[in-house]
């Protein structure tokens, strides 16, 4: 019971300095990923989902540990049994965390138009492009962007138009859609 105790406060103490120092996650996630890199091994599913990272790993253990602990100490079993109790605790604990890391990651992610993704998209004149000037433009793609842009030709385009990102910068160049 010892070690299943100090596998719970261990790594549940890894957990909160790893949460108040938040970089001390990213670099294990480094060597995670840099072991799983070299053992040609895929953490992810494809789309974004990470599974295994240090933030599970240590909550397998921590829960490992506490279901260690309460197998022994409440229901009485003994060593064998108490393992396999504990490495399902571990598997459920470390689950949940995994799923709720991955729900964090996705209400983190950027939203943020990325560089080499606006040439040659649609754009809608929001505010008016004088003569030799800079207007504003509204971009439509998961969600909206409003981004400084002056044409290619030095023209005036008016509000509402429908335009052509031509090339990226700051501001946008952009042409009257034909």
């Amino acid at each position: 019971m010892p070690v299943y105790a100090m596998m719970a406060v261990g790594s549940f103490s890894l957990l909160l300095i790893m949460s108040i120092f938040s970089g001390l996650g990213e670099i294990f996630d480094e060597g995670l990923d840099a072991l799983f890199e070299m053992l040609d091994f895929d953490a992810d599913d494809g789309g974004g989902t990470r599974w295994i990272s240090s933030y599970s790993l240590i909550a397998f253990i921590g829960f490992a540990g506490i279901g260690g602990v309460m197998s022994q100490r409440y229901l009485g079993v003994t060593d064998e049994p108490s393992v396999v109790l504990a490495l399902l605790s571990g598997l459920v604990g470390g689950g949940i965390i995994a799923l709720f890391m991955n729900w964090m990651r996705r209400q983190e992610r950027s939203t943020h138009l990325r560089s080499g993704s606006l040439v040659d998209r649609e754009a809608h004149v929001s505010v008016a492009i004088p003569e030799n000037g800079i207007g504003e433009v509204h971009i439509v793609s998961d969600e909206s962007h409003w981004m400084s842009a002056r044409s290619t030709d030095g023209g005036s385009i008016p509000l509402g138009t429908t335009v052509a990102i031509v090339k990226e910068g700051a501001p946008l160049i952009v042409r009257r859609k034909r």
